[in-house]
């Protein structure tokens, strides 16, 4: 008796399109966890600081003379104090303090101090960098800022939620200012005040700050070791298939996707719930803005290529799961026509996420 052959699939069911859907599926869900991560990893029952305020973009002067403000401060985490050099009172104290901090987290390369002066027709730079050197402060770890005294009293009174106003009575030169370290996150959120007089402040603000940049940290080194995986399982892969095992092809390209997935997951979970972009500081600023655009475009050009190859490895394996047939060899023609375009592709972006990673975060401290 003749067999019938098997029932077509229809247009709904097949490979292609339940690949797509998967995919889709995943970028969801990955979209769901980052923005669900947010807002678990900001609530004080997860042991994170909560967000106390938003901070708007600022430029003001530093010791150095030279213009500093907000954006140099985007993708770090930084203590504040407001100070003023001719300052009997409280000053010399939390000046002292945030010297011990500068010590104490010597270590972390994304924690910047920041003191701001309450004085500032006082306080010039010269007199800021005097009184910098007093504490041995180091020049990129701690910053002193003047400028405008509307914009530094705006800036505590409105922004900071803290004193700074002249005394009405005594002294020209006395005033009146809060005395807390502020921390603020790596997005410009007050994450937390200290009181600069408390016994356990610095432990407690150190320990804050660290809390804040483990997931800052923590997710990026991830991400290069998902890429890391992927690199290897797509070179084991392709040494799999040029050696005609194409079972063992197709499942390291399984698990390449699923590192590539996981590293998608990640890669929004980072994005959105710890911090939106980290600028590059290094001599290498043209190479690593070529390497990081080419990265990007074609990592957003790779998907669709990734989706129709295996889509075609799918349905040219359809009624001979084990790839023993003859005829196996003809249906992967077209698969292998895209193939050998997503797989240097894949493998750059892959690579490129590595050398993105190390240049970011491993460089500074090895050149510091």
């Amino acid at each position: 008796m003749r067999e019938s052959p098997p029932p077509a699939p229809s247009p709904g069911n097949t490979p292609s399109t339940r690949l797509a859907w998967g995919f889709l599926i995943l970028v969801l869900t990955g979209i769901i966890v980052a923005f669900a991560w947010q807002r678990l990893r900001n609530s004080p029952a997860f042991g994170q600081p909560p967000v106390l305020g938003q901070l708007p973009e600022f430029e003001l002067v530093e010791r150095t003379a030279r213009p500093f403000g907000s954006k140099q401060l985007a993708g770090k985490v930084w203590i504040a104090d407001f100070i003023f050099t001719r300052c009997m009172g409280p000053c010399p104290r939390m000046s002292w303090n945030m010297q011990q901090l500068q010590g104490s987290l010597r270590d972390v390369d994304d924690v910047r101090l920041v003191t701001f002066t309450v004085d500032p027709e006082y306080d010039t730079p010269w007199v800021l960098t005097d009184y910098a050197q007093r504490y041995q402060a180091i020049t990129d770890r701690w910053l002193f800022l003047t400028g405008n005294v509307d914009a530094i009293y705006k800036l505590a009174q409105e922004n900071f939620r803290v004193t700074a106003k002249r005394q009405l009575a005594g002294p020209s030169h006395e005033i009146d200012h809060g005395t807390h370290f502020i921390l603020v996150d790596a997005k410009g959120r007050i994450r937390g005040y200290y009181a600069s007089e408390e016994d356990r402040v610095l432990e407690l603000v150190a320990g804050d700050a660290r809390r804040l940049l483990f997931w800052q940290r923590a997710l990026p080194t991830l991400n290069a070791i998902l890429n890391a995986a992927s690199t290897c399982l797509l070179l084991a892969a392709y040494r799999a298939v040029r050696g005609r095992r194409l079972m063992l092809h197709r499942n390291l390209m399984f698990a390449a996707i699923g590192t590539s997935a996981a590293f998608l997951t990640s890669y929004l979970i980072y994005h959105f719930g710890v911090q939106l972009t980290r600028s590059y500081e290094g001599p290498w600023r043209e190479l690593y803005l070529g390497i990081l655009l080419s990265h990007t475009a074609l990592a957003i050009g790779v998907l669709p290529l990734v989706l129709v190859t295996v889509a075609r490895a799918l349905k040219a394996q359809q009624g001979d799961a084990a790839l023993a047939s003859p005829e196996v060899a003809a249906r992967f023609a077209r698969h292998r026509s895209i193939a050998r375009w997503t797989f240097p592709i894949w493998l750059y972006v892959s690579i490129t996420g590595v050398i993105v990673y190390l240049m970011l975060y491993q460089l500074p401290r090895i050149s510091g």
